[in-house]
């Protein structure tokens, strides 16, 4: 079936395109959710009509986002999280927590918009990027810290040196024994 699209479909294509799609696809979601009318002449002027129109609403819309994501530059978030000696983390840093923190910050995003593939595991700086649409997506950086390494490292340091001084003790008990 010939449709015209009416928004943007993914993988499918833009406003006012003519599309071939299946039939069921076309009857039980596109035009339904007024994604695409069915082909025809009188459509397609309309559709014409309407991309117009849309194409003028996202120009003003792309001009605010991209002020919006001035907004973004140099933003900066820091995360204290729990890890281990060895610097992973107990937890993660995830898309939600992220996006928690910019909307503490007064920023209105959503956590989708928040562009993480896998979520942080492991101390250090990374770049992140936020998709405020297709075009444009501002990159932050985010700081994992971790808030139990210096202490960590001197349990680790104490274990250790507990564990040398048992072991000369047992060392020594057993040398004593043997010598009796």
């Amino acid at each position: 079936m010939k449709v015209i699209l009416r928004e943007r479909v993914r993988n499918l294509g833009d406003i006012g395109e003519i599309a071939n799609v299946k039939d069921g696809y076309a009857r039980n979601y596109l035009i339904p959710k007024g994604f695409a009318v069915r082909a025809s002449a009188a459509a397609e002027t309309l559709v014409l009509q309407e991309k117009a129109k849309k194409m003028e609403a996202r120009a003003k819309k792309i001009e605010d986002l991209e002020l919006a994501a001035k907004a973004f530059e140099g933003v900066s978030l820091e995360f204290n999280e729990h890890t281990d000696p060895k610097g992973k983390l107990y937890g993660s840093v995830s898309a939600k927590s992220i996006g928690a923190a910019l909307r503490a910050l007064e920023f209105e995003i959503t956590d989708a918009m928040v562009l993480l593939p896998t979520p942080i595991k492991e101390v250090g700086s990374y770049t992140v990027k936020i998709s405020l649409i297709e075009e444009i997506e501002p990159a932050i950086s985010v700081t994992v810290k971790s808030d139990t390494v210096e202490e960590s490292a001197e349990e680790v340091m104490k274990e250790e040196a507990a564990a040398e001084v048992t072991e000369e003790v047992v060392a020594e008990e057993t040398t004593e024994e043997a010598a009796e």
